[in-house]
C-alpha cells in the first residue's frame, strides 16, 4: 500500500429535488432540451401542486443560494443541466400569482 496517495473525492454537484422544480412532462429526452416547453410545464405543475407551499419554497430558495448546483433532478421531469432556469423561474412563481397559458 502506498500511503504517499491522496485520494481526491469529487462533487457531483447534483440536487436531487424529488417534487421541488418537477413538471408532468412526457418526453425521451433525460435533459431538458426544450426549456420553453419545459418552462410551461412546470409552471403548471407549480401552479397545480406546489403553490400552496409557496412561502416554504421561497425560504428554501434561500437556503439553496450558496450551494454550487450543476444539475437538478427533480423526482418528476426532466433534468435541468442549466440550473439557473428553473432557479429563476421559481423565484418568479413565489414572487406572484403564475400565469398558464392556454
Amino acid at each position: 500500500m502506498n500511503n504517499n496517495k491522496k485520494e481526491v473525492r469529487h462533487e457531483d454537484k447534483i440536487l436531487f429535488s424529488c417534487d421541488f422544480f418537477g413538471s408532468h412532462i412526457a418526453s425521451a429526452d433525460l435533459f431538458v432540451i426544450d426549456e420553453g416547453r419545459v418552462y410551461e410545464a412546470a409552471k403548471r405543475y407549480f401552479a397545480e401542486i406546489m403553490m400552496p407551499f409557496r412561502s416554504a419554497i421561497k425560504k428554501n430558495l434561500d437556503k439553496l443560494a450558496p450551494y454550487e448546483i450543476d444539475i437538478i433532478a427533480p423526482g418528476h421531469g426532466q433534468l435541468f443541466p442549466r440550473p439557473k432556469f428553473i432557479l429563476d423561474a421559481y423565484r418568479d412563481w413565489t414572487m406572484g400569482t403564475p400565469q398558464i397559458s392556454r
